[in-house]
Formats: C-alpha cells, sequence, structure tokens
C-alpha cells in the first residue's frame, strides 16, 4: 500500500511538474499574443489615419499625371538640344 502511495506521490509531482512547464509557456504566449495584440491595434490606427489623411487622392490619376510630366520633359530636353543645335549652326555662321 505505502508502495502505491509512492508511485501516486510520484506520479503527482510529475503531472504537477508538467502542469508548471506548461502554465509558464502559456505565460510567455500570453505575452506574445498581447505584444501581436498591440501592434496590431497600432497598424490598424495607423491605416485608419492614412485612409482619412489620403481618401480623396485618385492613385491611377496621379500615375498618369506623372508619366504625362515625363513625356513633357522629354520633349523640353529634345527642344533644347534643337535649340541649342540650332544656335551653334547661328554661331558658326556668324564666324
Amino acid at each position: 500500500m505505502a508502495n502505491e502511495y509512492g508511485r501516486f506521490d510520484q506520479k503527482f509531482a510529475e503531472e504537477r511538474e508538467r502542469g508548471d512547464r506548461l502554465q509558464s509557456e502559456l505565460n510567455v504566449l500570453n505575452a506574445l499574443h498581447d505584444d501581436l495584440k498591440r501592434l496590431s491595434h497600432k497598424q490598424r490606427l495607423e491605416i485608419i489615419d492614412y485612409e482619412q489623411r489620403y481618401k480623396g487622392i485618385d492613385i491611377t490619376k496621379l500615375h498618369e499625371q506623372i508619366e504625362y510630366l515625363k513625356s513633357q520633359v522629354t520633349m523640353a530636353q529634345v527642344g533644347e538640344k534643337s535649340l541649342e543645335k540650332d544656335l551653334y549652326e547661328i554661331r558658326d555662321r556668324m564666324t
């Protein structure tokens, strides 16, 4: 009988250790969960802020404007080179 009580005590001690180990793992996981929850909330607030700040901006229209301005710059550069060429020709004719 004493041997059976000894086995039960040993089994209870093993289960207590296992429970303590699992509890510490749970505490670590809960801390990670809380950190992720805070980060998620912070990011959600940032998204709401960006949506409110930039809600009237049409990205497609901005891309079209950028492409248009790039083409204008290219045309201006071509015009500048032709003007420069004309000026060199005038200078050469003058000399």
